[in-house]
């Protein structure tokens, strides 16, 4: 009778345990799904900056990307947390080494019933997939702008182009492991 209370306590934990890291993983993945859609917007706006050539607005855009990826970042950061906590719940799932094979297979380690969080893992991915399009697509179009200005002679009635009156920075770009995580998705589709 003792072992008895005593296993269906410890069973009790663990369900508990996993309603909990159910709940801030939903929470977190909510939340990522949010700020990448901000950023998708941001990058859109991005892309119309560059082709009006609107150097004050594109610095604008640059300058609010910051805190965008900050959260992002977070968010990500905590998604991957407790995903690995779902994966160290299952031993038999100890092959989905990187933080993608975890993400896309989330069905395995939080049951193929959870459709929350498998909509927001599908919301992930493909705002992920459109990121890496259109972060492509706004360097492609600031890459032409830069060619363009180069081969310019210009007069008092020219403005330069903006990719020559704008100075990139660093954030006007996904930073390298989101692009690099951005890139498997795309190359496993």
């Amino acid at each position: 009778m003792h072992f008895s209370n005593r296993k269906n306590d410890i069973i009790r934990d663990e369900l508990n345990e996993v309603k909990m890291i159910d709940e801030a993983l939903k929470i977190a993945m909510s939340a990522l799904v949010n700020v990448l859609r901000e950023l998708l917007a941001n990058m859109e706006e991005e892309q119309y900056a560059i082709m009006a050539q609107n150097a004050p607005a594109f610095q604008v855009i640059m300058n609010s990307r910051e805190p965008l990826l900050n959260s992002m970042q977070a968010f990500r950061g905590t998604m991957v947390q407790e995903i690995n906590k779902l994966k160290d719940l299952h031993p038999e799932h100890a092959d989905l080494e990187s933080d993608q094979e975890r993400l896309k297979n989330l069905a395995r380690l939080a049951g193929a019933d959870n459709i929350e969080l498998l909509t927001l893992r599908d919301q992930i991915l493909a705002l992920s997939e459109q990121m890496e399009k259109q972060n492509t697509y706004n360097k492609l179009l600031l890459g032409n702008q830069q060619n363009e200005s180069e081969t310019e002679n210009y007069s008092h009635q020219y403005k330069p182009r903006l990719a020559a009156r704008v100075k990139p920075q660093k954030s006007s770009i996904l930073p390298k492991q989101i692009l690099q995580t951005i890139e498997r998705t795309a190359e496993e589709n």
